[in-house]
């Protein structure tokens, strides 16, 4: 994969599929400050391009979401101390941006999750707290309509316990939220439990406990079009790493587990990407240069080539174009590109 040209390195930065190429944006450095302009990666020619720079230095926050929405790139978050949000829209057909609306928009956060409707941008959840050393997290959140370029308030009714870091994903009708923290204590635990929302009904649901993976920090988390996999992440307290997981099923409200060879490494700060049939892992620590292919049919793994792989890293962005996993940035430099 191409370094000429490529944006600063960064550790978790947003990864967006277009359809013609990477986009790549936010992230931090070793000072935990916020890097500078994201970039565009094409495939098909290995090249990377320039990115505008984002207008509001607000949204350039280390830990801010991104959604792609088919033709354009939202971005939301808030900046590092935490007095004020922002956002912002990338079209990459004229390479600019235009600003989102404060008006309704959720307190300043950062941590939080975003999923993308096919309408609406969802953001929940996050942490008021993580630069300060204090605790303070979010059990509330908004849905940005780009079109009007509103925000409405979702229900806080039934809804999740507050934390942040955690992961969300969309089913096509609902937000499955699960796993994260509300302390940034390392003696305490990760939050339990998780909820889903209803798009159509603005209405929280418990998820069952029954068979529930052991609390972690860090999991990665893919939607196959019928079940949540999570799998991996790490017991803080104890520096537990997981190589374990589950399955949930939200129409059943039901959990599975899934099978854990004998040489299968438990990993956090790694990488995850449903890629239509399987789900693929790699990086994290304990910078373990493999990588592993889950298939939930067979519930089977199977171990990837190194073959030509980038350097091992943590913190890594991820995204599946449809044919290609392209991996970048972390702690290491360059990426790679994995045909599955």
């Amino acid at each position: 994969m191409a370094q000429r040209a490529a944006p600063t390195n960064r550790f978790e930065p947003n990864l967006l599929w277009t359809g013609q190429e990477v986009l790549v944006f936010g992230g931090w450095n070793y000072e935990n400050v916020a890097v500078g302009p994201g970039g565009r990666y094409q495939p098909d020619r290995n090249q990377w391009r320039p990115m505008a720079p984002i207008p509001s230095t607000t949204a350039s926050v280390n830990l801010s979401t991104a959604v792609w929405t088919g033709c354009e790139m939202i971005v939301w978050g808030a900046n590092t101390k935490l007095d004020g949000s922002g956002g912002g829209i990338y079209d990459p057909e004229t390479d600019e941006w235009r600003e989102i609306s404060h008006v309704g928009e959720p307190s300043p956060r950062i941590a939080s999750s975003a999923v993308w409707t096919g309408r609406e941008m969802i953001v929940w959840g996050g942490s008021t707290g993580l630069c300060t050393g204090l605790t303070g997290s979010c059990s509330d959140g908004g849905r940005y309509d780009p079109a009007s370029n509103t925000w409405m308030a979702l229900s806080t009714v039934d809804a999740p316990a507050p934390r942040f870091a955690h992961r969300a994903i969309f089913t096509g009708t609902e937000m499955i939220v699960w796993a994260g923290r509300n302390s940034n204590r390392l003696s305490e635990p990760p939050v339990g439990g998780g909820g889903i929302y209803s798009v159509r009904e603005d209405r929280w649901r418990p998820m069952t406990a029954a068979g529930e993976p052991a609390l972690r920090d860090y999991p990665s988390v893919v939607w196959t079009g019928k079940e949540m996999i999570v799998w991996g992440g790490l017991v803080q307290g104890g520096h537990l790493v997981r190589n374990d997981g589950g399955r949930y099923d939200p129409v059943a409200n039901r959990w599975t587990g899934m099978s854990i060879p004998g040489d299968l490494p438990g990993r956090y700060y790694h990488v995850a990407v449903w890629t239509g049939q399987e789900m693929i892992i790699w990086g994290g620590d304990y910078r373990d240069p493999r990588g592993f292919r889950y298939d939930p049919v067979r519930d089977q793994w199977t171990q990837m080539s190194t073959y030509g792989a980038p350097p091992p890293r943590a913190w890594a962005g991820v995204v599946f174009t449809g044919q290609e996993v392209v991996i970048w940035g972390g702690t290491a430099l360059a990426g790679g590109r994995y045909q599955p």
